[in-house]
């Protein structure tokens, strides 16, 4: 009599490892789809960064004084746009 069902008892336990390693592989996918996610989410919002710099950059030179109020609309009106 062979015991353990059909196969005789060569799966052993747990398929023999093969559980627990397609649990790492479970983990490493959701890893790598998580750093997708990451990497595409922090790619989009980079050019609004740069937007948001630039604004900053041309209100501090409003309050220093560099140029006036009317230079400041238009340049901010050429930012809006491009």
């Amino acid at each position: 009599m062979m015991g353990y069902g059909m196969m005789g008892g060569m799966m052993g336990n747990n398929f023999g490892g093969w559980y627990f390693g397609s649990f790492v592989w479970q983990i490493l996918w959701l890893a790598i789809i998580v750093a997708v996610i990451y990497i595409l989410m922090n790619s989009l919002s980079s050019g609004k960064k740069s937007e948001d710099m630039s604004l900053q950059i041309l209100k501090e030179r409003l309050a220093r004084g560099e140029i006036s109020q009317e230079e400041y609309i238009k340049l901010k009106d050429a930012l809006s746009r491009s």
